[in-house]
């Protein structure tokens, strides 16, 4: 059985997909949690964490996904 997915580069259009996607990846996390240690303060704050680290890959085309969205990555080029 091929599973292999296409790895798609994500645009500033997926922007709040990606975002949303790092953030539930991210729930379980014992430094996120432990750090934004309320349900309220992790979905309020951490969206915001994930703009702040890794907005930017998308204007430099290395936000890249997999499966619709399913699965995201996001990384700044050097000097990014």
């Amino acid at each position: 059985m091929n599973t292999a997915q296409a790895v798609m580069t994500a645009t500033e259009a997926d922007v709040e997909r990606a975002v949303a996607v790092i953030v539930l990846a991210f729930s379980r996390d014992p430094m996120a949690r432990w750090s934004l240690a309320g349900p309220d303060q992790f979905l309020r704050h951490f969206p915001d964490v994930v703009r702040a680290f890794g907005g930017h890959s998308f204007v430099h085309g290395t936000a890249h996904s997999v499966n619709a969205g399913a699965g995201v990555a996001l990384w700044l080029p050097p000097g990014g």
